[in-house]
């Protein structure tokens, strides 16, 4: 018997008829996507939520499975586990079978392995398309914690020749090494992967890669990384952080100039944790960017020297005040929780100005 509980007080499963095309639907679901990443379209994760919640009251499956993500992690919406897990389950009652993947990445990350690989079984036994492997790679990659199988988890090197397990070798390349996978050796192939314009893990393979030669070969093979950085299927948050640790790293001299550029257009949601990195590297980097920032807000820094003058400590201070972080950046304008503090709140001002 299985252990997962259904609790569908709070989410009705959707049984009305669809008063949306399939390609309508779909138009719309990609703009909610849009919307919570802030990259296509202006950063507005409440009107992502408001839309799939359209869709999945008018009986999108799809929505409704990816409900379950945003009531998990509050985007949108006050975060609510029971609420998270009732979407999952409206779905799978619905008939989404494949939602029973996404249902046990959930469960993991819960804490709730046994239950996880409930659905993953459940998931297999419905057919649902590369199910099996990705409850081997949960397993290799340490997503079901204590409970990993290691006899499951060493069937990883079966699925090689699928993309996913491929990345997943490079991405994970310490963990492969367990189960008996050289990362480097498969490195060509991920590489050939990233320069497919036609593979759905373009993508995928260039952040894997990335990922791999950051934490093995940081100062190695810069015209590779460069390239990688170029992906345009790379997702921002890698190319963000990725970028600034290779300014970091390439041309500490030019630093400044190379983090401004940067942050210059990076999404609301991610110009705060784009700033906070910055910090890490040069704090004088980081004030120079919020001196620029509060500029544009009217806030009169003084010149964007990286320099805590007695006007940029006014302008903060002010910022701070009007934004209701006062509490954070009275430890100090040079101190890190004030610098992301205002990071934050710099970030939400451009995403409501996008």
């Amino acid at each position: 018997m299985f252990r997962t509980i259904a609790l569908l007080c709070c989410l009705a499963i959707p049984t009305t008829a669809s008063a949306f095309t399939k390609a309508e639907a779909k138009e719309l679901y990609a703009l909610a996507e849009a919307h919570r990443v802030g990259e296509t379209a202006t950063y507005d994760p409440e009107r992502a939520f408001e839309i799939l919640s359209e869709l999945s009251d008018a009986g999108n499956l799809r929505a409704t499975a990816r409900l379950g993500t945003y009531y998990a992690q509050g985007i949108g919406t006050d975060a609510s586990q029971e609420l998270a897990e009732n979407a999952y389950l409206a779905a799978i009652q619905g008939g989404r079978e494949s939602a029973r993947v996404s249902y046990a990445k959930y469960l993991a990350r819960a804490g709730r392995f046994a239950d996880a690989d409930d659905q993953y079984a459940l998931a297999i036994e419905a057919e649902v398309k590369s199910a099996d492997m990705r409850r081997v790679l949960a397993h290799a990659t340490g997503a079901m914690g204590a409970a990993t199988n290691a006899e499951m988890a060493a069937r990883w090197a079966d699925f090689l020749s699928e993309p996913e397990a491929l990345v997943s070798a490079i991405r994970y390349h310490d963990a492969a090494k367990t189960y008996g996978i050289t990362a480097k050796d498969h490195l060509d192939d991920v590489l050939a992967l990233h320069r497919d314009p036609e593979s759905r893990f373009s993508g995928k393979a260039a952040e894997a890669a990335l990922i791999y030669l950051s934490q093995t070969k940081p100062y190695a093979q810069i015209d590779l990384q460069t390239e990688l950085l170029d992906n345009p299927n790379l997702r921002t948050k890698i190319r963000i952080e990725h970028a600034l640790r290779l300014a970091a790293q390439t041309k500490p001299e030019r630093f400044w100039v190379a983090s401004e550029e940067i942050l210059a257009d990076a999404p609301a949601p991610l110009f705060s944790r784009g700033l906070a990195l910055t910090a890490r590297k040069s704090r004088n980097g980081a004030i120079r960017i919020i001196q620029l920032e509060l500029a544009k807000m009217g806030y009169a820094p003084g010149r964007p020297s990286g320099m805590l003058t007695t006007k940029t400590i006014r302008a903060m201070n002010r910022f701070c005040r009007d934004n209701d972080i006062w509490d954070t950046c009275r430890l100090g304008p040079a101190k890190g929780a004030t610098i992301k503090a205002i990071g934050v709140a710099i970030g939400e001002a451009k995403g409501k100005i996008s």
